[in-house]
């Protein structure tokens, strides 16, 4: 993927790593609630 603004590109990476991230948060905490029971 190439921009013609680095640092939009970076924002862009930057938000999806934070998606990616919550995602699996959520599905961990989610995993183990259901473990529990």
């Amino acid at each position: 993927l190439l921009f013609d603004n680095p640092v939009e590109g970076a924002d862009l990476i930057l938000t999806a790593a934070w998606s990616i991230g919550l995602a699996l948060l959520g599905y961990t905490i989610s995993k183990k609630k259901f473990n529990k029971r």
